[in-house]
């Protein structure tokens, strides 16, 4: 069964400092839904409140239409799955995914045989069936955590709570427990909020994500929106890996032609931009915001619309990040492995302006993405 979730106005205080305040969303039936931010944005305090383990000091929790707020947490069947696996040592792990069995909610539904089959399947679901007999000290790392996962995705309940559940795996496991886990909770239909401070989960896992800072919501949208029309600064900076590329920058005007002036370069406004700056009066300090992967490296420096020097040179695998210095500022570009620069370089640096974004320094607000 899956469900609608409503959040109406969701507010926590913590020692007179707001944890999330007047935070207001919708999870769809079905949908996976990301809560992204970094550490103190407040995902934690809202997965926690929706789960009935923190009182809100105001707002509202719907589950299809029914308020949930006097529910409590063992009641609302909404299963929380945390990052550390809390796994009972003395328990095997068939054991310890049995154990949500017992809550309350659960009790007189299914025979001992019907809870032993439901294991089972999960543990092949998960593809542990081998180890249900063993104990948690006989598990590696990436095993406890499916356990972990396994006990929550047992009882089959009406929503999932992930908060950071593969944040301390391995770069290489968490890469392939980001499949598995859209694969199960997609197979399962069931409704799911994920917390993570990582884009790349969002990407990977995510139908819409919300942007939390400081406890405020930023945006709200699928990653492609997050991705390519960012409200402000702060969401540009969440979204993209290497984050995206922020250079201060001033408007000059010289007859009909608009400049935008900064520490080693200086671009004419195309007449759409041009009309954007002109619509919206903005102020003279602007910052310029391209992602690494829109920027193109060209060996003749005088080439580039902006001109900077190799800082270093990094292969990642198939691909290369370089670094170029622009004075005081460095800009990450992403390029082939080919392109093989040295340090102290000069190179050009060349971009689409309609890839560009374009943000009011003084509020931060998008005025061009």
């Amino acid at each position: 069964m899956s469900i609608r979730l409503e959040i109406e106005k969701l507010t926590k205080t913590f020692e007179k400092e707001a944890a999330i305040e007047d935070l207001s969303f919708n999870v769809e039936p079905g949908e996976l839904f990301a809560l992204l931010g970094p550490s103190g944005a407040g995902k934690s305090t809202t997965l926690n409140c929706i789960a009935g383990l923190v009182e809100p000091d105001r707002g509202e929790i719907r589950a299809d239409g029914e308020s949930v707020m006097e529910t409590k947490p063992q009641f609302r069947d909404f299963s929380m799955v945390f990052e550390s696996y809390a796994l009972y040592p003395h328990l095997t792990v068939a054991e310890n995914m049995a154990f949500p069995l017992k809550a309350p909610i659960r009790s007189g539904e299914m025979s001992a045989e019907e809870k032993i089959k439901r294991v089972q399947e999960t543990a092949q679901m998960l593809e542990i069936p081998e180890l249900v007999n063993r104990f948690p000290k006989e598990l590696s790392g990436g095993q406890k955590q499916r356990v972990g996962l396994g006990r929550a995705l047992v009882r089959r309940p009406r929503m999932f709570l992930m908060d950071e559940p593969i944040a301390h795996l391995d770069a290489k496991l968490r890469h392939h427990m980001r499949g598995e886990l859209k694969k199960l909770v997609k197979r399962l239909g069931i409704t799911t909020i994920l917390a993570t401070p990582d884009y790349n989960e969002v990407v990977a896992m995510a139908d819409r994500a919300l942007i939390l800072n400081q406890g405020h919501m930023e945006q709200l949208g699928t990653p492609v929106e997050l991705y390519n029309h960012p409200y402000n600064e702060v969401v540009a900076k969440s979204i993209g890996d290497p984050p995206i590329n922020l250079l201060d920058c001033e408007i000059k005007k010289t007859g009909d032609d608009i400049l935008l002036i900064g520490n080693g370069f200086s671009i004419q406004c195309d007449p759409e931009l041009r009309l954007v700056l002109d619509k919206n009066h903005v102020s003279k300090e602007l910052v310029f915001g391209i992602r690494p992967q829109e920027l193109i490296i060209e060996k003749d420096a005088d080439k580039g619309l902006i001109k900077g020097e190799v800082y270093v040179f990094e292969l990642l695998g198939g691909e290369a990040v370089a670094t170029i210095s622009l004075g005081d500022k460095l800009v990450k570009v992403v390029c082939p492995w080919e392109d093989k620069l040295s340090i102290g370089e000069k190179v050009g640096l060349n971009f689409s302006l309609a890839r560009a974004h374009i943000f009011e320094k003084k509020s931060s607000l998008a005025m061009y993405a």
